[in-house]
């Protein structure tokens, strides 16, 4: 009988251990090798930047590789072939969202799971220097004299910019002339030109434009006013309840482990707060606006139906 006892002791105490080495296993520290990040938009672009400053900032954080790969058009495919452990990840924007409802690609919501919103970066509203309109007010005013005579140039329509812009002229009750173009820079050149009264665009694209003074914001649509363009007013301080934001963030494929989600989580956190990422942050004129994966996918599916039901508003999608 004490030989028995002995005997399932032993079995006990090897279970035990085995169990605990399969833990250990399954809770390993993220990253033990490695990380790629996809960029779906080109070399230099804003993302791209975003991406190669987290990298950086991830590797002292963490101590391992961030390979950062410039895929384009090619980002979502790869990303869906790429095995849900969380060592391949992917640049994403609001704009996905919008692509998601109109229907582009062959993906859906649910094939992918948001991992981290990085930074976001508010539309601002900018005409020439030498614009009659010396606030958005005179310019709400005229296009309510002149419906549809006021021109605005914006993204691509379909994009959450255009979307935004929609959402703003809706707001103020005034009907625009809105021109899409293939870029945000584009719709700057575009204003800047003379071929639109009116820019739809972000702090970064306008900042030279404005410090050359050849171009002034008249307004911003965040919660404050930035820093980066002193002076111009927010939408909810002309009376307007409307608070837009263009964030970018991570993506990966669905599927990843809960429990590697939250290491992911744990890194994130500190790759932001660390002097590198801020000091790029504050360079390039965006804000840090941290998300986990949860509260990224949950902000991103309740934004998704509100674009949505703006797109099909406004006649884009049935």
């Amino acid at each position: 009988m004490r030989l028995m006892r002995s005997l399932v002791a032993m079995s006990v105490a090897a279970t035990g251990l085995f169990s605990l080495a399969l833990t250990g296993e399954a809770l390993a520290d993220w990253p033990e090798k490695p990380v790629t990040i996809f960029v779906h938009s080109g070399a230099g672009s804003s993302t791209d930047l975003m991406a190669r400053a987290f990298a950086k900032a991830a590797e002292e954080v963490t101590g391992q590789s961030f390979v950062v790969e410039v895929k384009g058009k090619e980002t979502m495919p790869a990303l869906h072939r790429a095995p849900a452990d969380g060592y391949t990840l992917a640049t994403q924007t609001r704009a996905f969202l919008g692509e998601l409802a109109m229907g582009a690609g062959f993906y859906k919501p649910e094939d992918f799971q948001w991992v981290a919103r990085l930074v976001g970066e508010v539309p601002v509203f900018a005409v020439r220097a030498d614009s009659p309109y010396q606030t958005f007010g005179d310019l709400v005013a005229a296009g309510k004299a002149n419906p549809g005579t006021i021109s605005l140039a914006t993204y691509t329509a379909g994009s959450t910019v255009w979307a935004d812009s929609m959402k703003v002229a809706k707001a103020a009750d005034v009907s625009f002339n809105i021109i899409p173009f293939g870029s945000s820079g584009e719709t700057v050149v575009a204003m800047l030109g003379g071929n639109a009264d009116l820019a739809a665009t972000y702090p970064s694209q306008m900042v030279q434009a404005v410090e050359a003074k050849k171009a002034r914001v008249l307004v911003v649509a965040g919660e404050e006013q930035l820093p980066l363009l002193p002076g111009s007013p927010t939408l909810k301080e002309l009376g307007f309840d409307v608070v837009l934001s263009h964030w970018r963030g991570l993506i990966g494929r669905q599927g990843i482990p809960e429990d590697v989600l939250a290491q992911i989580d744990a890194v994130t956190k500190k790759t932001v707060e660390t002097e590198t990422f801020k000091e790029w942050a504050k360079l390039a004129g965006v804000d840090i606006s941290y998300l986990d994966h949860k509260e990224a996918q949950t902000r991103a599916e309740s934004e998704y139906q509100d674009i949505t039901k703006s797109f099909k508003d406004a006649g884009l999608i049935q």
